[in-house]
């Protein structure tokens, strides 16, 4: 049965296609529920000024995700759009030409898709983007034309090679930044930018962990959807790790290889683990006079340990019909004891040094919390 939001987007593309206006932020929003329940549940935790630049750069970043991901664009067409998106964006979405290409171009997508619907539609967010002060547009905008670029060069490697492959951990780190700590800079940045507990010192700290706190939860993506990825031609996973341990990465699935894959993903999820180290750093960095952020930062990182936790678990990693993913249960957990322990910096560090300990038990390993002294820092840097 479809619910109230369900029954209001399907009212709001209708008039859309129709050609009729619509509440632009309310339209913003219901596509964010479809296009990213997670980033729509944490987004929740962010009050004014923060929850719509914060959601607008969200979108934006969806766009360009659904042009590089497209199946049914070749990857010559995907390059072209991408260069387009990013020439839009130099002008804010002013340049008319531009925009009514990119439309045009969009006509080859399902519009029945929510993804692809929000990308035929693009127009929508921008004209919502015009409502935010320069400073705000300015660093959506070089966020998300940093991001762009790295995504053509990902895909220029995927036409070269006729499928997608990174080769090192190198190139690895070089996507993980590209595609989320990028969003770590636009962040913090947005964070600094409308918070007066904020200062440019304790931004410039802040920044120290942000690539860190995006590339722990991308890498924990890819981790728990290696297999689906797979499936879908496109690996992730670096070729020479994939060599390291004699597994074909096409096979990482079958029971054969299931104690290389084992090993392999081992490595991985310790260089998950040490980013979201990281990101827990980031987290308590954030003045208790800013909860909000606070929560908005903390779920996602108490998520993504969660589910690695359960990778480290079971066998699920490996099984393409029954992908990782921790239960409801588990997020309105995360979400009770964060509100709770939110102002209590030794409750949050212990609970995530449990989960992570778990993930050390598994794989017989030690990795290092790098909290040395951080109870001073809030006070010294604000």
């Amino acid at each position: 049965m479809a619910s109230k939001s369900d029954k209001e987007l399907a009212g709001m593309k209708q008039l859309i296609l129709q050609g009729q206006p619509v509440n632009q932020r309310k339209y913003c929003y219901l596509m964010l529920e479809k296009v990213s329940r997670t980033f729509a549940l944490t987004i929740k935790a962010l009050g004014s000024p923060f929850k719509d630049p914060v959601m607008l750069g969200y979108l934006f970043c969806r766009i360009a995700d659904t042009f590089e991901d497209s199946a049914k664009l070749s990857d010559e067409r995907k390059i072209a759009l991408l260069q387009d998106y990013y020439r839009l964006f130099q002008s804010e979405g002013k340049d008319v030409g531009l925009m009514w290409r990119l439309k045009s171009a969009c006509a080859v997508l399902d519009m029945n898709d929510d993804e692809e619907f929000l990308v035929g539609h693009l127009d929508i967010v921008f004209c919502e983007l015009h409502s935010c002060n320069a400073r705000t547009r300015k660093i959506i905008r070089d966020t998300v034309t940093e991001m762009v670029a790295g995504m053509q060069a990902t895909v220029q490697r995927s036409l070269e090679q006729k499928v997608l492959r990174l080769r090192s951990e190198n190139e690895l780190d070089r996507y993980c930044y590209y595609v989320a700590g990028t969003v770590g800079h636009m962040l913090t940045r947005l964070f600094a930018e409308f918070s007066p507990w904020i200062s440019k010192r304790l931004k410039n700290r802040l920044a120290v962990d942000q690539e860190a706190f995006g590339a722990g939860l991308q890498l924990t993506n890819i981790i728990k959807d290696a297999v689906v990825d797979l499936q879908r031609n496109t690996a992730y996973i670096p070729t020479d790790l994939a060599d390291k341990y004699n597994v074909p990465l096409d096979r990482i699935h079958e029971i054969g290889y299931r104690s290389q894959a084992r090993s392999m993903m081992r490595e991985l999820i310790v260089k998950a683990v040490t980013n979201l180290n990281y990101a827990l750093r980031y987290c308590l960095l954030i003045p208790k006079t800013e909860p909000r952020i606070r929560l908005f930062c903390l779920w996602p990182l108490f998520m993504a340990i969660r589910t690695l936790r359960k990778a480290v678990l079971s066998d699920e990693l490996f099984n393409p019909g029954n992908p990782v993913k921790i239960s409801r249960r588990e997020v309105r957990s995360t979400i009770r004891f964060t509100m709770l322990a939110c102002f209590w910096d030794y409750l949050i560090v212990r609970e995530f040094r449990r989960l992570v300990g778990v993930i050390e038990s598994k794989l017989e390993v030690e990795i290092p919390l790098p909290l040395k002294n951080l109870k001073y820092l809030p006070v010294t840097l604000t």
